[in-house]
């Protein structure tokens, strides 16, 4: 599962291939498949119109953590996923399935083998304080048996929170705020699917991936 988890990421930091524990994982051994699946939802509010925020979301790499995607050669809305100081080495691959500027872009995540990681969409909506930027992460797979078990619910909550940070992050880019120097008490809050904070897909390990990525198959792209 070791080797597993460490291909399993997401789109933005796949290729850290070193998994590590953390506070959400226990020293005991997993028995059983352990669920990766991941359905969050993020949103934050910037004070900025579509336009403004979109090329942000058509490159990501400013904001995002992990993984970077480059285009394909040929394919215009097809992207492989790699790390900034392997650049040779895919880790999974991104394409563009909807890729409406300046309100929707949703991609879907394939392992090199081609088997299916996930999809994930940015929506921008017009509101009265300026956009709204939604993030939607919707994944499903599995860790085989053998390796260390964890708290699945600090697992969601972890993968929540660094979508939200990454949220937070575009918006303080957009409207060149230092985040730094934002009161916490006055930084926006994740929308959820109810009232707690949502994000998307996160694994347990110390470098965090803005992506939901395979843990099967030889290499992986974003």
């Amino acid at each position: 599962m070791k080797q597993a988890l460490k291909r399993a990421g997401v789109l933005s930091t796949m290729a850290c291939l070193a998994l590590a524990t953390t506070s959400a994982q226990a020293q005991t051994t997993s028995e059983a498949p352990v669920d990766l699946s991941l359905v969050t939802h993020n949103a934050v509010t910037i004070d900025a119109p579509a336009e403004r925020i979109w090329p942000h979301i058509v490159e990501p790499d400013a904001w995002k953590a992990g993984a970077q995607l480059v285009p394909v050669e040929g394919a215009e809305h097809r992207f492989r996923a790699v790390m900034p100081d392997a650049p040779d080495t895919p880790l999974f691959e991104v394409t563009n399935v909807e890729f409406d500027p300046p309100a929707r872009r949703t991609i879907r995540l394939n392992a090199l083998d081609g088997a299916l990681i996930g999809f994930a969409t940015w929506e921008l909506t017009a509101t009265d304080a300026g956009t709204r930027v939604a993030y939607h992460v919707y994944s499903q797979q599995e860790a085989p048996p053998g390796g260390p078990a964890f708290d699945r619910e600090a697992y969601v909550e972890d993968n929540r929170k660094r979508f939200q940070d990454e949220l937070n992050a575009l918006k303080a880019l957009v409207e060149g705020v230092d985040p730094d120097a934002t009161p916490r008490k006055d930084r926006p809050e994740s929308v959820g699917n109810a009232d707690p904070p949502d994000a998307v897909f996160v694994h347990p390990r110390a470098h965090r991936e803005p992506w939901p990525v395979p843990h099967r198959g030889p290499d992986l792209n974003r």
